[in-house]
């Protein structure tokens, strides 16, 4: 026979093929588009699609009939036909391109199964590795769909059987078991996780800490800076004395900049929030009066005198004679190793008169 009599041969079968895909009427549609666009014109090979062969015949013609997709084959050479009509290839696959232009599926080939293909001599076997392709295999008999079913429950079976350790199912697998295993592997899964929420609190809180400290350090350092320029503004303004190094005021500013915390004051409804630092700082820039300012007074001294100086206060007088008794006696003191009590009694004996009047006197800033 010439070409298989030029009739019309069932190549394929819409259906779902498994992890061959599933191809409904629309995608066997698209296949007989793309063949009549011609962009591919399939051979009839011998063996299996995955086997290099030479090409034995020519698909000339695509039909849909239904579901099933029908061929006609040009340039078939006679050993093909022999074969088939000898009933030693009596099945057919059909390889197809999944998407090869962006256009669906593209007939590959149609391989005629079921035995070698002769040996040619002489000829080089045409390659067909252009691109992604998947073959199904079919017999002329419709495609069983409970064949399909029992594959995908065989599938289902085998990866239980491995699940519960190469059992068979059937056999002695039972509900309990699939139930106490999918116990065992939650109960796995939820310590698992609980490890690793843990391990990321944990690691979360060392963060944490450490940017406390850090923030914690800087803070410090901010705060005895801020204090040691209020501070050297303060003395430079006449307002900081030695006495309140000697008490530690510096420490208690240090402290209040660094804790923080507020005070309230006022009357009832109008109460005002000050920072307690800002409240003390604000008391020496602003209700303390100048304490020292700087200043020098010469005395007429005594022979071998000092010339003297001090911090004068405002509204404070300098007692004169008093100074002069002070000085004598420190003089006497040293002269005398006798003590400055003692010294000060046999200053104001030699000074006398007014300068031991004053220096008895009483005087608010007496030096």
């Amino acid at each position: 026979m010439a070409n298989f009599n030029s009739q019309w041969i069932e190549i394929f079968k819409s259906g779902n093929y498994g992890p061959k895909g599933d191809w409904p009427v629309e995608k066997l549609q698209q296949v007989v588009a793309n063949f009549n666009a011609g962009s591919w014109k399939p051979p009839a090979v011998l063996g299996h699609p995955e086997h290099d062969s030479p090409a034995m015949g020519w698909v000339e013609q695509l039909a849909l009939d239904g579901g099933v997709l029908k061929a006609k084959f040009m340039k078939v050479q006679p050993q093909l036909e022999a074969h088939v009509a000898e009933g030693r290839y009596p099945n057919r696959s059909a390889a197809f391109y999944l998407d090869p232009q962006g256009k669906g599926p593209v007939l590959r080939h149609v391989g005629f199964l079921g035995g070698m293909p002769p040996e040619i001599k002489g000829l080089e076997p045409v390659k067909f590795s252009d691109g992604e392709f998947v073959a199904i295999e079919f017999k002329e008999d419709d495609v069983d769909p409970n064949e399909i079913k029992k594959s995908v429950r065989e599938s289902v079976r085998e990866f239980f059987a491995e699940f519960f350790g190469g059992k068979k199912l059937g056999e002695t697998f039972s509900e309990a078991d699939m139930n106490a295993k999918i116990a065992a592997m939650r109960q796995e899964m939820q310590s698992k996780m609980d490890e690793t929420v843990k391990e990321l609190k944990d690691k979360f809180a060392e963060s944490t800490k450490k940017a406390e400290e850090l923030s914690a350090a800087a803070k410090t350092v901010s705060a005895k800076e801020k204090v040691k320029a209020f501070i050297e503004g303060r003395r430079a303004a006449g307002q900081w004395v030695p006495a309140f190094d000697e008490a530690g005021l510096p420490a208690v500013l240090e402290h209040l900049a660094i804790a923080g915390g507020v005070v309230k004051f006022g009357e009832a409804g109008k109460e005002k929030e000050v920072e307690t630092y800002d409240l003390l700082a604000n008391f020496f820039e602003k209700a303390l009066p100048q304490i020292v300012p700087v200043g020098t007074l010469k005395l007429k001294p005594a022979k071998g005198g000092k010339i003297m100086k001090f911090n004068e206060a405002r509204g404070i007088s300098l007692n004169e004679g008093s100074v002069l008794v002070a000085q004598r006696a420190e003089e006497i003191s040293a002269e005398r190793k006798i003590s400055f009590g003692d010294a000060l009694r046999v200053a104001r004996e030699e000074l006398g008169g007014g300068a031991a009047a004053a220096a008895g006197g009483t005087s608010s800033g007496a030096v």
